[in-house]
């Protein structure tokens, strides 16, 4: 009896949290990958987030944007897709708050065109005596 009652409260555990990651996975931002000719240069992005609709609910909710722990925007939103212009030159933790908290976050990453060049060396490193 004893041991019944213990799967019975593991396999309820295990439901629970798979609830609660099929909600955060339901959070998309695309695109997270910025192509710029060279290190260095300013990227800029126009995001779309797509928010789960069961935490927006059916009231408008505020929902802020933050690169880094910086406020970028707030709005009241009852929509599933928000659009948000961001802009950034080096790789950036980007964040979305509902009712002040953090709801979701996702890296931004800054791609170059242009090849790393490395230096040649010119001696070897090397040598016989």
């Amino acid at each position: 009896m004893h041991r019944q009652l213990l799967t019975i409260l593991l396999l309820l555990s295990c439901l629970n949290i798979q609830k609660s990651v099929a909600v955060t996975n339901s959070w998309k931002v695309i695109p997270t990958t910025c192509l710029v000719k060279e290190r260095g240069d300013v990227c800029n992005l126009k995001l779309t987030i797509e928010v789960p609709q069961e935490l927006l609910g059916n009231s408008a909710t505020e929902v802020c944007f933050a690169l880094e722990d910086i406020i970028l925007s707030c709005a009241q939103s009852t929509s599933e897709y928000i659009e948000v212009d961001v802009e950034f030159n080096k790789e950036q933790r980007f964040s979305v708050l509902l009712a002040g908290k953090t709801a979701y976050e996702t890296k931004l990453i800054i791609q170059t065109t242009s090849p790393i060049v490395k230096k040649r060396r010119v001696r070897n490193p090397w040598s016989l005596f």
